[in-house]
């Protein structure tokens, strides 16, 4: 798995869930980096705070739900017609 705070935004539309992963919800401060996650237990050993505060969960910023199945039939249909004559550029040049 990586870190991070997920795919850009304008992509996560295109992302598709794959069963049982839950669709992506990046938290909100996820924009911060995956640094502030391993800081926790040193904040707590120097006193920062405690365990409630410093490993608190962060609300939800939003949440990216899948198209669902004739989500990308408009896509498919323009690929499925575009795609024969893309396939015979490919011989011309070999």
């Amino acid at each position: 798995p990586r870190g991070g705070p997920g795919p850009p935004a304008p992509c996560r539309g295109l992302v598709p869930r794959a069963p049982p992963r839950p669709p992506p919800a990046p938290p909100a401060g996820a924009e911060a980096g995956a640094g502030l996650g391993p800081a926790g237990p040193g904040m707590l050993a120097a006193g920062a705070g405690s365990e409630a505060e410093v490993c608190r969960k962060p609300p939800i910023r939003e949440r990216f739900l899948p198209r669902g199945p004739d989500g990308y039939a408009e896509r498919l249909a323009r690929f499925r017609r575009l795609y024969p004559a893309e396939k015979a550029t490919r011989g011309a040049h070999a």
